[in-house]
């Protein structure tokens, strides 16, 4: 089964978002007007723009595998906020590599379905309304 391109996609943002490469920081940029019209000569900043609302989204379609799917939220973790490779996840979780790679298809399908059900549900809500 292979991973999902779209949820891999946002997955990338929230690890920039969540290392600090946001653009701001609850909805205030993170350097003041006149620093932001010289560019960043910082590592720390990323050089693709990071989508706030995207990742904040994703934030909480990762935080709802805490505690009903501990493994793929760990895996997550290892692999996006710790930069782990599949074999160094592995060794740290005591699984195979192929347990991790299965593990990241398994969330990118669980993130996937927490979405659709999120948007069925502001769906519903917008159409009982009207």
């Amino acid at each position: 089964m292979p991973r999902i391109d779209s949820i891999r996609r946002r997955l990338e943002n929230w690890q920039r978002w969540m290392l600090g490469g946001s653009s701001s920081t609850l909805g205030y940029p993170k350097r003041s007007a006149f620093l932001r019209m010289v560019p960043s000569t910082s590592t720390t900043e990323s050089a693709v723009p990071v989508d706030d609302v995207e990742a904040a989204v994703t934030h909480d379609a990762i935080e709802s595998l805490r505690f009903t799917q501990s493994h793929l939220y760990q895996v997550l973790q290892l692999t996006y906020l710790r930069s782990m490779t599949a074999g160094e996840a592995a060794r740290s979780m005591g699984k195979g590599v192929s347990t991790i790679r299965l593990y990241l298809e398994q969330a990118d399908r669980a993130i996937e379905a927490w979405l659709v059900d999120v948007s069925r549900q502001r769906r519903g809500v917008l159409q009982h309304r009207a």
